[in-house]
């Protein structure tokens, strides 16, 4: 058994682009610059997540967490709507275990690190993930990153691969799609119980997905039989 936990930055009207989320098989995945769920929903009927949960400032563009199969999310009461940036939610299927979804603009309301220190009780309850689009809140001197360790979190990439933050050998942005301006964006960060069984994590190729966004999805398979009692 197995979580296929993925983050994709879609730039916007993912109704046209189901196509590659669908190739990224995911049981559940964060999504920054979805459109809401009714406005989603009405465009592509058929997408059927099993669930949705979403934030945000327009319809249009906001931040989503979307479940498919037997899995469900569900917002957490210490989920925030006016900060509009993050999402506290559970997630329930094979695992349980807190997510904060997370993208990190330069404007929020809630800056990333006030953020994490308000939520820092409700990730420390159980099994949890920080995920999502983290800007230029991580990297050797990003404050998002700081706080993310001190609370225990690790990037579930820079552990597979043994590289440090801001050594990165793959992109997740291609700025503007010019291969020239890219950097590491998107990440996903697992506490202590998740990385023990963590077992790949899957960055798409920038030319491949270039056509639908000029961020490529992020993918960390973790095995559940190695967390089940």
């Amino acid at each position: 058994m197995s979580l296929r936990l993925a983050v994709w930055n879609c730039n916007m009207r993912l109704h046209d682009k189901l196509e590659g989320l669908r190739r990224l098989d995911a049981d559940v995945i964060v999504v920054p610059e979805c459109a809401c769920p009714e406005v989603l929903l009405r465009r592509v009927p058929d997408l059927e997540p099993t669930t949705m949960v979403w934030t945000g400032r327009s319809p249009r563009k906001g931040l989503a967490v979307l479940s498919f199969g037997t899995w469900r999310v569900t917002a957490a009461a210490e989920h925030d709507a006016r900060g509009r940036t993050t999402i506290a939610a559970h997630v329930s299927g094979e695992l349980d275990f807190r997510l904060a979804a997370v993208w990190a603009l330069a404007d929020a309301f809630e800056p990333l690190p006030a953020a994490l220190d308000r939520l820092a009780g409700f990730l420390r309850e159980g099994p949890s993930v920080v995920a999502g689009d983290f800007n230029a809140t991580v990297g050797r001197a990003g404050a998002g990153e700081r706080r993310l360790r001190a609370l225990g979190f690790v990037s579930a990439y820079h552990r597979r691969h043994q590289v440090e933050i801001g050594t990165e050998r793959e992109p997740t942005l291609y700025l503007r799609r010019r291969e020239g301006l890219h950097g590491h964006r998107d990440l996903l960060f697992l506490d202590g119980t998740l990385l023990e069984a963590l077992r790949e994590v899957e960055v798409g190729e920038g030319r491949a997905w270039a056509g639908a966004s000029d961020h490529v999805p992020v993918v960390a398979v973790i095995d559940t039989s190695a967390l089940v009692p």
